[in-house]
């Protein structure tokens, strides 16, 4: 009797069990809990934080109908049920994103604790989420007990370091009897029709002279192609840097034609010329020149066969002189670019008791690396992210309690230039720098006993600009020379003799904003190449297998001072040899010294390149595909969605536009990875944020750089078109800063949220009130691009000036500005502006009828 009771009493646990197994997985499950879009963020500087969560059920049809959130001060609490900072209580509602956090003020440094449980449409309630958590970062000036610290430049004598540019002199003697010459019509110094022009000359070489060396120095304002002999020699692209192309090989005894393709770039008629002087020196000690003047012939149509001797030019014009070199507006070549070697920053201190808690907080501008005993602190690359740094200096907290846990310590930096020294000031256009990479930061530990310490950037640091990273910028590359490594600079025992101390430098103008309110640049994959050729003796050429955004490691031995060239371009020409007209001024390359003895391995730290092909030149053996990996690098958002179908070709273009876009995230929206440009373009995006949504989770980039649109506005309401305003163009454009009316729109349909109408808004009003004084009879006439980079259906007419290709701007400006109207109206129905509504809607209208 006893076995029979028994067996029906686990009979009955059995299946009590099972009811209530079954009743907690069939129960309404909130995840996914997210505090300003992230898990778990901590140094956020956002006083009234949103919070999101997710709900999950395996019936059908069930909704939330209430909530309830707790946070709390510590997790003891929260465990509790205890909400001491802030205690919703039952909340009948089906909100579950963008819920504003209403409890008690958020103060610097503060830990908070949260958790949320809701109730479904069947009458349900959920147990409680997992605990989630976010933290404060440094809300006030008074905060930040670090100093900033650095190391003004010097001026190298090969650049022009912090001072104007200098004269090349060794250019300028090679050019000083060349004219500048162009198509004889019209005045080209002062202006000239946007196009091609077509220039040959002819240069006699005796026989039996023997050429021991022979170069080509020019220039084209902007642009040009060099064949010698019918074959190509070179090219060049920057009037204030001229090209020295050693043109030896293409030259024989006899007559040679000298053959230049220039082109004047632009939308509207400007300056153009074309100088050049080639040298040839024999063994026997005899010289020859041959200098751009007037008797070179000239054409503005492209004939069949003009680079060859068979061709006729006897009907093409003479090329006209413009005057001698140095003449404005071009003036004497000069050292634009402005190197600066990497800043190399240490610090020892010690901790002599048990640590709780240790939080690092940094600002390095432009770029920066923290490492602790030796360990890179993070995974962030090319932190920290742009910013206008008059306006805004974003800081980043780290967590680095498990980093410290022996007695003496070495805290280790370096500073990379970044944006915040520019690399040029006037090319390809007027560029904005701040100054010389500068760092600030203080890392706080909090002891068991609950004692504090400070460990800052102070005048105890010890720094050298004497490392190996030579010089690096976005643009041109990195050099590095790793005969100059310092042996143990970030950790100890390090011999600091030949170090100084650094010097208290001038804060930037900017306030310090946490830069945890968007994701971080990473690298976010790697790329081993499919191709190895080698186009020339020497010359090898790795194929990525796709274009691709981010950097090179390259695995290498070799004898000590083997200087290693890695040269990045998207295209290659039949030849094999890779094609870089399209990168303009920028050089693209990264160099590496080799130290000698073992395997060597370098990655840039401090730029990144668009390319496919990278050609490597200096190797002192034989390449192989194993030695090169690309790493991809972009701002780490999540994919957002993805397609395919039966169509391969369908699936590509998706796939394509996936990694272009992809490669432009670079903690700004930029316009092209590759040349020297990369800027993030109002224009550009206006239309392409909201597609950009369905495959990425772009709302925190986009709400960050609605931040560096706003930034970059003048008093008078005026938006420069690029964001931040390294490139300040401030043309009072419509169609252009119209962006910053357009994707908060689009990030409200698409996300649901109305942060960047609600901050924005008012200076939204700035700039329209500044456009209404150009409207006359309804019409705007506000509009610089116009159609731009149209029509597409043959490259050979982007920018064409025909007019009949091209929407008159008036119809641009004012269907744009007519636009932001109805959406002006939109915004303030949403914020409950009723007069607002009103005065915009009839605006609108207004304008519509004018049309």
């Amino acid at each position: 009797m006893k076995i029979k009771n028994i067996s029906f009493l686990l009979i009955i646990t059995v299946l009590l069990c099972f009811i209530i197994t079954m009743a907690w997985a069939n129960a309404p499950r909130v995840y996914n809990l997210t505090c300003e879009y992230f898990a778990n963020p901590i140094g956020i500087d956002e006083t009234k934080p949103r919070f999101s969560w997710m709900l999950k059920s395996a019936k059908r049809g069930e909704k939330q109908t209430g909530f309830r959130v707790l946070v709390a001060s510590s997790p003891e609490k929260l465990k509790k049920n205890i909400g001491d900072l802030w205690d919703t209580e039952k909340v009948k509602s089906d909100q579950s994103i963008h819920l504003v956090y209403n409890g008690k003020p958020l103060k610097s440094r503060m830990n908070c604790f949260w958790k949320v449980k809701i109730w479904n449409n069947k009458g349900g309630e959920s147990s409680w989420s997992k605990p989630a958590h976010w933290s404060m970062g440094l809300l006030k000036k008074e905060d930040w007990k670090g100093k900033w610290i650095g190391l003004k430049p010097s001026v190298d004598k090969k650049t022009s370091g912090d001072k104007r540019p200098a004269v090349n002199h060794k250019i300028s003697r090679s050019l000083k009897r060349a004219k500048w010459i162009w198509y004889p019509k019209g005045n080209p110094v002062k202006k000239a029709p946007v196009g091609t022009r077509y220039f040959r000359c002819k240069v006699n070489i005796p026989f039996g002279e023997k050429i021991k060396k022979a170069s080509f120095v020019l220039a084209v304002d902007n642009k040009f192609d060099l064949w010698i002999n019918n074959k190509k020699a070179g090219r060049g692209s920057d009037f204030s840097k001229p090209s020295k192309i050693n043109v030896k090989k293409h030259l024989k005894p006899g007559e040679n034609i000298i053959a230049v393709e220039a082109e004047n770039l632009g939308t509207n008629p400007n300056p153009a010329g074309f100088i050049g002087s080639l040298r040839i020196d024999f063994t026997k000690g005899k010289k020859l020149t041959l200098n751009t003047d007037g008797n070179w012939r000239c054409a503005k149509v492209r004939s069949k066969k003009w680079k060859k001797h068979t061709f006729d030019d006897s009907k093409w014009a003479q090329a006209k002189v413009l005057g001698k070199y140095g003449i404005k507006p071009w003036l004497k070549a000069t050292t634009f670019d402005r190197r600066l070697s990497a800043r190399y920053l240490r610090k020892e201190f010690k901790t002599l008791k048990k640590i709780k808690q240790a939080t690092a907080y940094i600002c390095g501008l432009g770029y920066y690396e923290l490492f602790i005993n030796g360990n890179r602190v993070g995974d962030h690359v090319l932190d920290s992210i742009l910013r206008d740094y008059t306006k805004q200096l974003p800081y980043v907290t780290y967590d680095v309690t498990e980093m410290l846990k022996k007695n003496t310590h070495v805290m280790g930096v370096m500073l990379g230039n970044g944006r915040f020294w520019a690399p040029r000031l006037k090319r390809p256009t007027k560029t904005s720098t701040f100054n010389s990479p500068r760092l600030l930061m203080q890392l706080e530990i909090v002891y068991n006993d609950n004692s504090k310490e400070y460990i800052i950037s102070d005048k105890d640091w010890l720094i050298t600009d004497k490392g190996p990273i030579r010089a690096n910028n976005d643009y041109d590359g990195e050099d590095y020379d790793a005969r100059m490594e310092i042996k143990n600079w970030n950790t100890s025992p390090c011999d600091v003799s030949k170090w100084q101390p650094v010097e208290m430098v001038e804060a930037p103008k900017g306030r310090l904003t946490s830069a945890a309110l968007m994701e971080p640049m990473r690298v976010t994959g790697k790329i081993k190449p499919i191709k190895l050729t080698e186009p020339k003796p020497g010359v090898w050429v790795f194929d990525m297998g796709q274009n691709m955004v981010g950097r090179c490691e390259l695995r290498v031995k070799g004898p000590e001072g083997t200087k290693i060239k890695m040269h990045f371009a998207e295209n290659i020409y039949p030849s094999g040899m890779i094609d870089y007209r399209n990168l303009r001024g920028a050089k693209c390359t990264d160099t590496y010294i080799l130290k000698g003895g073992a395997k060597e391995s370098y990655t840039p730290a401090f730029t990144y390149h668009g390319f496919r092909y990278v050609e490597v030149t200096g190797l002192p053996k034989k390449a192989t595909l194993d030695m090169l990996t690309g790493e991809v690098i972009n701002t780490d958002m999540e994919f957002a969605g993805d397609f395919q179908c039966s169509d391969p070709t369908i699936t590509q273009i998706l796939k394509n536009a996936r990694w272009g876009i992809r490669g432009n995230y670079l903690s700004i929206p930029t316009d092209c990875p590759q040349r020297d440009e990369r800027q993030g373009w109002q224009g550009d995006r206006a239309g392409e944020q909201r597609g950009e949504s369905y495959l990425f989770d772009n709302i925190l980039l986009y709400q960050k750089w609605m931040g560096d649109i706003r930034d970059s506005q003048l008093d008078d309401g005026r938006l420069s078109d690029v964001c931040p305003n390294y490139w300040p163009l401030y043309r009072d454009n419509v169609t252009w800063p119209a962006c910053f009316v357009i994707v908060p729109g689009s990030l409200y349909r698409h996300y649901g949220d109305k942060r960047a109408i609600e901050r924005n808004y008012a200076r939204m009003e700035r700039w329209i009130d500044r456009l209404r004084g150009f409207v006359k009879k309804g019409i705007i006439s506000k509009d610089n691009y116009g159609d731009w980079c149209c029509p597409p259906e043959d490259k050979n007419l982007i920018h064409s000036k025909q007019s009949w290709r091209k929407t008159p701007k008036n119809i641009l400006a004012t269907s744009y500005y007519y636009y932001v109207l109805t959406l002006m109206a939109k915004y303030a129905e949403l914020q409950g502006k009723t007069g607002d509504v009103q005065k915009y809607s009839a605006e609108a209208e207004e304008i519509k009828r004018a049309c």
